[in-house]
């Protein structure tokens, strides 16, 4: 059995620079960070317009997506953002390639008896808008929600009679 009197002290003694291998793999932590960021692996960077639309109660439009970033996305219209705008058909998950474009044709409709309700409430309602709800999924990342920019949202105003 060991005296407390006769114990050795332990005393740690740093060895082999332990605060520039810390430096050095934040570094190396940083710099493959910007790299996933840099080639999409995570999140892909996607510019969406609509090239074709059709102001209707029923109708169809063409969205183009690019993909800007390097690595490929999956891309999906999910919903829209308006609620008297539905989609009336599923929409398949598209694979973009990197620094290309895919066209994606979505079908809608417009409820206009809920519009028509909306709009004599006191609140009132505001014109019914075509914004599709992409998600958008890298090789890496998880899947997230894409919005269009609101200079990208198309009005179907007058595609109810009486609007």
């Amino acid at each position: 059995m060991t005296d407390a009197t006769t114990a050795t002290e332990a005393v740690f003694v740093p060895r082999g620079r332990p605060v520039a291998r810390f430096v050095v793999s934040i570094a190396l932590l940083s710099a493959v960070l910007v790299v996933v960021w840099a080639t999409g692996l995570f999140n892909p960077r996607l510019t969406v317009g609509f090239e074709r639309w059709e102001r209707a109660a029923v109708g169809d439009a063409t969205i183009v997506v690019r993909n800007e970033s390097p690595a490929a996305a999956r891309v999906r219209v999910v919903d829209v953002s308006d609620p008297f705008v539905r989609l009336t058909r599923p929409v398949a998950e598209v694979r973009v390639g990197g620094g290309r474009e895919a066209r994606v044709t979505i079908f809608y409709t417009v409820d206009c008896a809920g519009y028509a309700r909306a709009t004599r409430t006191a609140r009132g309602a505001t014109t019914p808008e075509l914004r599709p709800v992409l998600r958008v999924r890298g090789p890496l990342g998880p899947s997230h929600r894409f919005l269009l920019p609101p200079s990208e949202v198309v009005s179907l105003e007058g595609a109810c009679p009486g609007s």
